[in-house]
């Protein structure tokens, strides 16, 4: 999902103060493999200078890890811990605005990823907790055929 909305929508840099690899004119695979090598290097932080894709903000991947890793904390953590679920809200929304802040993101890419990921999350659980899809295939076939037997 973040490749296709990087992919149609590209956004100037939002801070002047991040480096860019130069664009290259030509490509080749040594090009293609020696960026992939600094981006992997780097962990695509742009604190070390390594920043080699520019304009890839559409959707916060930052904003996207700290909003699932909230959702999982608040749907699987065990009761006794009921202090766990608010801390780590508070936690996201702090990082959250950090990255606004720090102009690593605008605001439109962290309402996106935050849009996008509670609804894969809530889709996700919600196929998951339907018991009619929790039956095997084999299983529902039978069944089908047993009640189309029922009704002739």
């Amino acid at each position: 999902m973040r490749a296709l909305t990087m992919y149609v929508t590209v956004l100037p840099m939002s801070s002047t103060t991040y480096y860019c690899s130069p664009k290259a004119n030509s490509t080749s695979p040594a090009i293609v493999a020696s960026r992939v090598i600094q981006l992997i290097s780097g962990m695509g932080l742009s604190i070390n200078g390594k920043q080699t894709f520019c304009g890839d903000f559409i959707f916060s991947g930052h904003t996207a890890i700290l909003t699932m890793c909230t959702l999982l904390i608040q749907e699987y953590s065990p009761k006794r811990l009921y202090l766990l679920p608010p801390i780590s809200r508070v936690v996201s929304i702090i990082g959250v605005i950090m990255v606004l802040v720090a102009h690593g993101h605008y605001t439109i890419d962290v309402v996106i990823a935050y849009f996008v990921t509670t609804r894969i999350f809530w889709m996700y659980h919600t196929m998951a907790n339907n018991s009619k899809l929790k039956v095997s295939s084999r299983s529902a076939l039978k069944q089908g055929c047993h009640r189309l037997g029922e009704s002739q």
